[in-house]
C-alpha cells in the first residue's frame, strides 16, 4: 500500500513540474510570419520587423531553414517571410529557397497587419530589395522536388551580381523544382564559361527540370557565354507570363531566351526587346513550346536570326509581332533549321522590309515546314502551306510621334500604309485555332481577333485607333 501511495506522488511532482516548466516557458510561438532587415533588429529572430532577423549574414539561411521546417509541422500552411528594402549580399554563400516558403520582398519595414492587400501594395521600386551575389556566386537557387508553385515563391526582388563559371543560373537556379517567381527583375547576371565543352546557360536564370511559374519579372542585362542570356529552359515545363526581356546576351544562342526539349513550356504574353546573340536574338527554340501573345522587337544576331531561331521541335506561335528584328544573314524574324519538324503561325505578323525576307528555312537535313494561319508580312513569306495570309508590299516599320495626353509618344501609324489596315480583323479564332481571350496588353479579343499580339482600340477625340504601347504601337485612321 506504502509503495502505490510513493508511486501516485512520484507521478503527481512529475506532472506538477512539467506545468511549471510550461508556465515559465509561455506559450508555443505560432509559425512565421518572420521578418528580415539588412542588419537585423532587437533580439533578431525574426519575430517582427522590431526583433529582425540579421539579413545580412548566415542568419538569413536559418531562418529561411527554420520555416521551411515550420512547414514540415504543417504542410498546409507555407510559411511566409517579410523583407525589408535594402542589399542583402552579406550571406556568405548562395541562398537556398527550401520548400514551404514564401520569401517576400518589397517592404519599407515598417508594415503591420501584412495581408493580401498589403502584398499587393507593395512599392518594389521605392523599396527595393536586392539580393546580390557581389559577381562572386550564384545569388539564389531552388532545387527540392518538393518546392511547388503552390507552397514556395520568391516574390518582390531585384537578383543582382550573380556570377557563376561552368555552371547555369548565374542569378537564379532552378532544377527539380517547380515554385513560383513573381514580381522580381534579374539584371546584371552572368553565366561564365572558360571551357568551351561545358556551355553554361542562363544567365539571368536557369530553369532545369521541373514544372516552375514565372510571372512578371523583368531580365535586363544578363549574359550567358553560350545559351540564354535572359534565360534557359532545359528539360522543363516552365509556365513564363507578362515577363519583359530587354538587352540580354547570349553569346551563342538565345540572346533573351534559349528553350530546349520542352514538350509543355508555355510564353504568353512576353516582350523580348533589344536582346542580342549570334544566333537567335530574341529566342532560340530546341522543342516544342507555345509562344503566345509576345513581341520580338529590335533583337539582332550577328550570325542569323534576329527574332526566334527554331532549330528543332515543333513550336507554336500564335498572335505573335515579330518586327524590327536584324541578323547578318538569313531570317530576321524567323529562322527553321534542319531539326525542326513543323512550325505552326497563328494570327502572327513578321515584318522586316520588302527587299529582305524574314523568314529563312534551312533544309540541310530533314524537310522543316512552316504552316502560315491568318498571319501577315511581305509576299515571299507565304508558304505552299498558307491559309488566310495578308501580304504588306512596303512598310518601313519607322516610329513618328504622336501626342496623347501630352504625352508624346515613338509609333509606327497604319496610315503610313495603307495595307496595314488589312491586319484589323483579319486574324482567326475557331477550334483548330483558338485566339486568346485578351491581348498582349490585357485587351479583350472579338471573335475575328486582329493579326500580331495587340487589338486594336479607338483612343476618343484622336480619330485614331491605337494598338499596343510606345514600344511597339501600331496606328491606323478611321
Amino acid at each position: 500500500m506504502r509503495m502505490r501511495q510513493t508511486a501516485t506522488k512520484r507521478l503527481w511532482l512529475m506532472a506538477l513540474a512539467m506545468t511549471v516548466l510550461l508556465a515559465l516557458s509561455g506559450p508555443a510561438r505560432a509559425a512565421g510570419p518572420y521578418y528580415v532587415t539588412p542588419d537585423g533588429a532587437g533580439a533578431k529572430d525574426g519575430s517582427s520587423w522590431a526583433d529582425a532577423c540579421f539579413g545580412n549574414s548566415d542568419a538569413f539561411q536559418t531562418l529561411l531553414n527554420t520555416a521551411s521546417e515550420d512547414y514540415a509541422g504543417n504542410p498546409g500552411a507555407p510559411v511566409e517571410i517579410y523583407v525589408a528594402a535594402g542589399t542583402y549580399g552579406g550571406m556568405g554563400a548562395t541562398l537556398t529557397l527550401p520548400p514551404g516558403v514564401k520569401l517576400y520582398g518589397g517592404f519599407a519595414g515598417t508594415e503591420t497587419n501584412i495581408d493580401a492587400a498589403a502584398l499587393a501594395a507593395r512599392n518594389f521600386t521605392a523599396n527595393a530589395t536586392i539580393l546580390s551575389g557581389g559577381n562572386a556566386r550564384r545569388v539564389i537557387e531552388c532545387t527540392d522536388p518538393n518546392a511547388d508553385t503552390e507552397n514556395t515563391r520568391l516574390d518582390g526582388f531585384t537578383v543582382d551580381g550573380g556570377q557563376v563559371e561552368e555552371v547555369n543560373g548565374g542569378g537564379m537556379l532552378i532544377d527539380g523544382a517547380s515554385p513560383t517567381v513573381a514580381n522580381c527583375t534579374f539584371t546584371n547576371n552572368l553565366a561564365k564559361n572558360t571551357i568551351y565543352i561545358l556551355q553554361p546557360s542562363g544567365g539571368g536564370m536557369s530553369i532545369e527540370k521541373g514544372s516552375p511559374t514565372v510571372i512578371n519579372c523583368t531580365f535586363t542585362n544578363n549574359t550567358a557565354d553560350r545559351y540564354g542570356g535572359g534565360m534557359s529552359i532545359e528539360d522543363a515545363d516552365a509556365t513564363v507570363i507578362n515577363c519583359t526581356f530587354t538587352a540580354n546576351t547570349g553569346k551563342n544562342l538565345g540572346g533573351g531566351m534559349y528553350i530546349q526539349d520542352t514538350g509543355a513550356t508555355v510564353i504568353y504574353n512576353c516582350s523580348f526587346v533589344g536582346n542580342s546573340s549570334l544566333y537567335g536574338g530574341g529566342m532560340v527554340v530546341a522543342g516544342s513550346p507555345t509562344v503566345t501573345n509576345c513581341t520580338f522587337t529590335n533583337n539582332t544576331a550577328s550570325g542569323s536570326t534576329g527574332g526566334m531561331r527554331i532549330n528543332r521541335g515543333s513550336p507554336t506561335v500564335t498572335n505573335c509581332t515579330l518586327a524590327g528584328n536584324s541578323a547578318s544573314t538569313g531570317g530576321h524574324e524567323i529562322c527553321l533549321y534542319g531539326g525542326a519538324t513543323k512550325v505552326t503561325l497563328v494570327n502572327t505578323l513578321l515584318w522586316k522590309d520588302a527587299a529582305t525576307d524574314p523568314i529563312a528555312i534551312d533544309n540541310s537535313s530533314g524537310i522543316p515546314t512552316i504552316s502560315l494561319r491568318y498571319c501577315a508580312g511581305p509576299p515571299s513569306v507565304a508558304s505552299s502551306d498558307s491559309v488566310g495570309y495578308v501580304p504588306i508590299t512596303a512598310w518601313t516599320p519607322t516610329p513618328s510621334d504622336v501626342t496623347v495626353d501630352g504625352v508624346t509618344h515613338k509609333v509606327f501609324r497604319f496610315e503610313e500604309n495603307s495595307a496595314l489596315n488589312a491586319l484589323i480583323g483579319k486574324g482567326v479564332s475557331d477550334d483548330a485555332h483558338p485566339a486568346p481571350g485578351a491581348d498582349q496588353l490585357g485587351r479583350p479579343r472579338v471573335a475575328s481577333p486582329d493579326i500580331g499580339a495587340r487589338e486594336s482600340v479607338k483612343i476618343s477625340g484622336l480619330g485614331v485607333t491605337v494598338s499596343g504601347d510606345a514600344s511597339l504601337t501600331l496606328f491606323h485612321g478611321d
